[in-house]
């Protein structure tokens, strides 16, 4: 910390502390939360807060926390948000005085996620966030845990109130056991539940482990009574465990000593799910579709000594986390660098972004040519020219910078028609709807390219969001970049620009967002995204559907203002081909209706004869993602569904970085998926980019949307998509 003299004349205000993350644990590319702690001294004062942090390629980025005022002997901490993008990045956080100098302190990041195991989990590592009195489960890199990354809060005061600051978790576990201290301070943090369940409700996955002892907290009116509606009833002792054995996939029993405390199972009867577990009529692993996310309800306690103590426990934390099907061993990092410059499916649409029309690549062939015919001008054939027709070979002062004028305006011509004149911008977009609550969330990545150096603001666009029906309650904007060491990584190596390229600022307040002043290079390209969430103020479809033996019955009548293209509908591991919807038209599936395994349309699954005759054999082929592909709906629709078909062991990148739009939970939920690309102006898209610069131009965009929407369905049983093929 520095603190100037000057300084002290206008305030005695101090930074006290600076807080980072969960417990100090924060990765790249994600929202992290930050608590700044001031002390108001002895005069106090009034200024605002800054935190400076890189982004992907070493530029300084500025996030305002916002105007505060500190009374005098007043201690106050102000919490926020903000993304860093390099790996051991350095934040600086600044107190800019009314009318004084900035104070300054910069904090350099002590456990942050990558290097070494004892530093922390790797960048492609899941984090679960454990919430108890009592840990649960240990980190073994490597070992038993299946490569998960576990960080334990033990008071959940301390726990962020943005929903935004559990971006980074693929799942958070709340363990209530029989702690009376952890209870009461649960009663009191309402504003971290709140935020936890609007985390949940944009896509994340809670999976709660429950004590009748809490039941206070899950009842009518408390704090987490939307996570457990109904609340509890009492528990019933559990005689039998071979149904969780079962569940957890475990070759060994659990064992309850004689002595220690009976395994009890709480009683939920207004819990409305899908029941994935049970010993008898006693309800063990339920779970439910909660906006985007999913609520997985252990109703024994996780905590117990017998379960903390099971061999086997590892088993059934991973079903409760759905991470056993992502045991595909290591994705083959270096050999997908090497080919690709990325190992995240993030990555792979990062590039796919990054074509233009109309800009040309050139290969290092070409310019080495025209650079062979640049020298010849200029060299052998200019001497050849002047030693046959003019006899003073000082013509040469005046043929050489002819050459070199002509050969420039020659090249100046080249890079204008290779590189484009104007600004570019390439998007894709997603629009989630769920029906049920009413709600809707649209994503957006871009990727722009400029022929000029110039600053670019980037904000939502209020136009196309109009045409989607979204009102946004909340809104967030920044860089986009790809995890992993590969060329422009987050993990790569730090180029570190500092304040040589200039700051840039990114603001969020509730429903506005906006990224002002981003610095670009001549002839490059930046890639941004927008995300807003919200309800919808009329419902955007309509839908009767029915489970009819396992198969989908009713009708989808299509409510928006534009036409559904190439739409289908994923329901019970099956998708059903719709086809084009008009505004107000309606779908019903009939009997005999034309439809594809979920996993074979993913995988591109086909039936192939070999041989002739008697000889003849069938077998199924299935088709090898492709890593090379550079069409951003056949990499979005894995990201969408990833998990289903088949995670890493069959796209063999990860999909750390968007793993929460991830809809297998939906289908295993009971959910319908509607999926379709909505048939928009294809010139105006979620993300406005604009130039700075009297004249500039408005880019040109050229933008694709895809419409994804989860569907209730009456009596609905859930389940394995594997079902879909039995």
């Amino acid at each position: 910390m520095k603190d100037g003299a000057k300084a002290a004349q206008h305030a005695d205000v101090r930074i006290e502390a600076v807080r980072l993350g969960w417990d100090g644990i924060w990765k790249p590319g994600f929202w992290t939360p930050i608590w700044v702690t001031l002390s108001g001294g002895r005069k106090g004062g009034s200024g605002e807060l800054v935190v400076t942090a890189p982004d992907s390629e070493g530029a300084l980025c500025e996030y305002p926390l916002g105007r505060v005022r500190v009374n005098s002997n007043e201690r106050r901490t102000v919490e926020s948000l903000v993304r860093l993008g390099r790996m051991g990045a350095a934040v600086t956080v600044e107190w800019r005085l009314e009318g004084g100098p900035a104070l300054r302190r910069r904090m350099a990041s002590k456990r942050s996620l990558f290097g070494t195991a004892a530093a922390g989990p790797s960048l492609e590592q899941p984090v679960v966030l454990q919430i108890g009195a009592e840990p649960i489960a240990e980190n073994r890199p490597g070992g038993a845990s299946g490569g998960i990354y576990w960080v334990t809060i033990t008071d959940p005061e301390s726990l962020p109130r943005n929903p935004e600051s559990y971006q980074m978790a693929s799942a958070v576990i709340l363990t209530t056991g029989t702690d009376a201290r952890f209870r009461e301070r649960s009663a009191s943090c309402g504003e971290v539940w709140r935020g936890l369940r609007e985390w949940v409700a944009s896509g994340g996955r809670l999976v709660l482990s429950v004590d009748e002892s809490a039941a206070d907290l899950f009842a009518p009116g408390g704090p987490l009574d939307w996570a457990v509606p109904g609340g509890l009833a009492g528990s019933i002792r559990l005689r039998k465990t071979a149904a969780l054995e079962t569940y957890a996939e475990s070759p060994r029993p659990l064992v309850v000593r004689r002595g220690e405390p009976f395994l009890k199972a709480v009683q939920v009867p207004g819990f409305q799910g899908i029941v994935a577990a049970k010993e008898g009529n006693i309800p063990l692993v339920l779970r439910r579709q909660y906006g985007f996310g999913t609520v997985v309800l252990c109703t024994v306690d996780l905590s117990h000594r017998a379960i903390r103590e099971w061999s086997q426990k590892h088993r059934l934390l991973e079903r409760l986390l759905d991470r056993t099907e992502m045991h595909g061993g290591e994705v083959g990092e270096q050999r997908t660098l090497m080919h690709h410059g990325f190992n995240d499916l993030s990555g792979q649409l990062h590039a796919a972004l990054e074509r233009f029309p109309g800009v040309t690549f050139v290969p290092f062939s070409t310019v080495a040519i025209l650079l062979g015919v640049y020298f010849v001008l200029v060299g052998p054939l200019d001497y050849l020219i002047l030693g046959r027709y003019l006899p003073d070979r000082r013509w040469t002062w005046l043929t050489f910078p002819v050459i070199l004028v002509v050969v420039s305006a020659l090249a100046w011509k080249l890079g204008e028609a290779w590189k484009g004149r104007g600004v570019l911008v390439n998007e894709v977009g997603l629009l989630d709807y769920d029906l049920e609550g009413s709600r809707a969330r649209s994503i957006a990545w871009a990727n722009f390219f400029t022929p000029r150096a110039g600053l670019f603001d980037v904000r939502p666009n209020a136009e196309y969001l109009d045409a989607l029906g979204l009102r946004p309650a909340s809104a967030s904007v920044g860089w986009f970049a790809s995890p992993g060491r590969g060329l422009g990584g987050m993990a790569g190596a730090s180029l570190d620009f500092g304040e040589s390229v200039g700051n840039y600022t990114v603001r969020i307040a509730g429903p506005e967002a906006e990224l002002l002043g981003l610095p670009v290079a001549a002839k490059a390209t930046r890639a941004v995204f927008t995300a807003l969430e919200g309800p919808t103020e009329n419902p955007l479809l309509a839908t009767d559907l029915s489970d009819r033996q396992q198969l989908l019955d009713g009708t989808v009548t299509n409510r928006f203002s534009f036409a559904l293209d190439d739409a289908v509908i994923v329901y019970r591991g099956w998708v059903y081909f719709v086809g084009r919807l008009e505004p107000g038209a309606s779908w019903r599936p009939r009997v005999g209706e034309d439809r594809r395994e979920l996993r074979s349309w993913l995988n591109d699954r086909r039936v192939e004869t070999v041989g002739e005759g008697v000889q003849q054999q069938s077998r199924q082929v299935v088709a090898p993602y492709d890593r090379s592909s550079r069409d951003p709906w056949y990499i979005l629709r894995m990201m969408l569904f990833y998990r289903a078909a088949g995670g890493d062991g069959y796209v063999r990148l990860w999909n750390a970085q968007y793993a929460y739009l991830d809809a297998t939970d939906w289908l295993e939920n009971g959910r319908a998926i509607l999926l379709a690309r909505a048939d928009l102006d294809t010139s105006k898209g979620a993300v406005a980019v604009r130039p700075r610069g009297a004249g500039s131009q408005p880019p040109r965009q050229e933008s694709l949307t895809y419409v994804r929407a989860a569907l209730p369905v009456r009596g609905a049983e859930g389940g394995s998509l594997a079902q879909g093929a039995e």
